[in-house]
């Protein structure tokens, strides 16, 4: 193996890096003492004074650290590149230095190219030790912008940022480093999708938890593609690339999330799944239903509840996953409820008369007793009472019985996936403008793992992608994607994949 391709891993089981600390902590001990021993006791004795000297002390040894590191990268570079490493002869030097973001920071990091004219053969190493053209930012600095980003908007996250971590950062970049880990969150989600689903098939099958209550719902979010006009039809152009300002056509894709835990909603008994409906295939939905019962603790001995609006796709699905398992299905009753006022609304002027009305119904339904409410409904044509005429012929099996199962402690309102669409979706999706249909599922992969506690587990398993991809771009295994569009001459004029060891 080369010099240069050399990997960049130390032996640590020969160093004691614990021992190499203490002297450090030593002295950086020693100098907090004697700036708190110079301070007067105001700033010195007082929660707010120390805070503020413990940060910049932090903020300055942060510097002065990440600058030792971008030398050591330096000298380390020329150590390893600066002669050939199959025939020795010295190499010319291209220099050049790469913008990257890291927690608190922005460094400037070289990157010079040495190339060997008698080989033809050119690298540069701190780009591919470092990483650096898979993207200009630290793993840290990702997390702390998506962390923001997965739960308020781009610009937001821009100023939040400012706010917590004095960290500067333009909303663009917010965008695309968001777009980033979403992907590797698509990623994830299906990984652990799989493996829950795997996991059912082991035999002896695992007896699962007593109890899981399954719920799901769907929203809007607004989508559109950007339509520039000609910049000589065009009466205002943007503030910075002055490029012609154009509109988003807006129209809505649905978004679903599906909830499911123990009767005590609570650890790792909960699992949520946010994905982009897919045209013509409920199937979709259904399977990520079974793979969320499966991450909740689903299992041979499993009793599953399901209680939803009785959208179209939702009861078939919900059969087709589980009906092999102990299972009920309920009819949200506030949906049902819903349906019973708005006709009670034209049924009857007096208010005392439609509320005596609908409790009647209230105890019909709380008996499982459908047909009577479908006799208190009457022949009636208005267009209320026949929706919810309709909509109790074609739901009543699933309409049995509320008492019973509230005596059962199960729920028979879908009021959490109401919420889920509410807080999950909307209030995520319906903020910033309208979004790129490419950028749903991703945004929805990240909320998965937020709201099902994965948060942790998520940045460990890129740390460890990290990791690999490190060591498959010292031994020449990685391979750099292109991630642009070829071009319209076809195959042979595309651009060709670099290969691993340049950059």
């Amino acid at each position: 193996m080369s010099r240069a391709d050399a990997p960049l891993v130390a032996d640590t089981s020969r160093v004691d890096v614990e021992g190499m600390w203490k002297p450090t902590e030593d002295s950086l001990d020693a100098l907090l003492r004697i700036l708190l021993e110079a301070l007067p006791d105001e700033q010195r004795l007082r929660l707010n004074g120390i805070e503020r000297l413990v940060d910049e002390f932090l903020g300055r040894v942060r510097m002065r650290l990440w600058n030792a590191t971008v030398a050591f990268l330096r000298e380390l570079a020329e150590q390893r590149a600066a002669r050939c490493p199959d025939c020795d002869h010295a190499c010319e030097r291209s220099l050049a230095a790469t913008s990257v973001a890291v927690a608190g920071l922005t460094l400037s990091v070289p990157t010079t190219h040495y190339y060997c004219r008698t080989c033809k053969r050119g690298w540069t190493p701190v780009a591919q030790w470092l990483g650096l053209h898979r993207g200009l930012v630290s793993g840290e600095f990702e997390r702390q912008v998506v962390s923001l980003s997965t739960r308020v908007s781009f610009h937001e996250t821009a100023k939040q940022m400012l706010l917590q971590h004095q960290q500067q950062v333009n909303v663009g970049k917010v965008e695309r480093v968001t777009h980033a880990v979403a992907r590797d969150a698509q990623t994830f989600i299906q990984i652990q999708h799989d493996k829950a689903v795997r996991d059912l098939d082991l035999k002896p099958a695992r007896m699962g938890v007593p109890l899981l209550l399954v719920t799901t719902d769907g929203g809007g979010a607004p989508v559109g593609i950007l339509k520039r006009p000609a910049p000589s039809d065009a009466k205002t152009f943007t503030p910075v690339r002055k490029l012609p300002t154009g509109k988003r056509e807006q129209t809505h894709r649905e978004m679903r999330a599906i909830v499911a835990h123990g009767p005590e909603e609570r650890g790792e008994q909960r699992s949520v799944d946010v994905h982009l409906s897919v045209h013509d295939h409920p199937e979709v939905s259904g399977e990520r239903m079974l793979a969320v019962a499966a991450m909740a603790g689903l299992g041979s001995d499993t009793h599953v509840h399901g209680v939803f609006d009785m959208g179209t796709w939702i009861r078939p699905q919900f059969i087709a996953s589980f009906g092999t398992h102990n299972h009920t299905i309920c009819a949200a009753q506030q949906h049902v409820r819903k349906y019973l006022k708005a006709a009670a609304s034209t049924m009857f002027d007096a208010e005392p008369e439609r509320q005596r009305w609908l409790d009647d119904q209230e105890g019909h339904m709380n008996g499982g007793r459908w047909r009577s409410i479908l006799n208190a409904l009457g022949p009636g044509q208005q267009k209320e009472v026949v929706a919810a005429r309709k909509y109790i012929q074609n739901h009543h099996e699933d309409m049995n019985n509320y008492g019973q199962l509230r005596a059962r402690g199960l729920p028979v309102g879908s009021g959490e996936a109401e919420g889920a669409v509410r807080h999950m979706i909307r209030k995520r999706e319906n903020i910033g403008g309208v979004w790129l249909e490419k950028h749903l599922p991703g945004i929805g992969a990240l909320t998965s793992i937020w709201e099902s506690g994965l948060w942790e587990g998520f940045f460990r398993w890129r740390e460890e992608c990290d990791v690999e991809a490190f060591r498959a771009r010292q031994t020449g295994e990685y391979r750099r994607r292109f991630r642009g569009e070829p071009t319209t001459g076809g195959r042979q004029h595309a651009i060709q994949e670099a290969p691993g060891v340049t950059v």
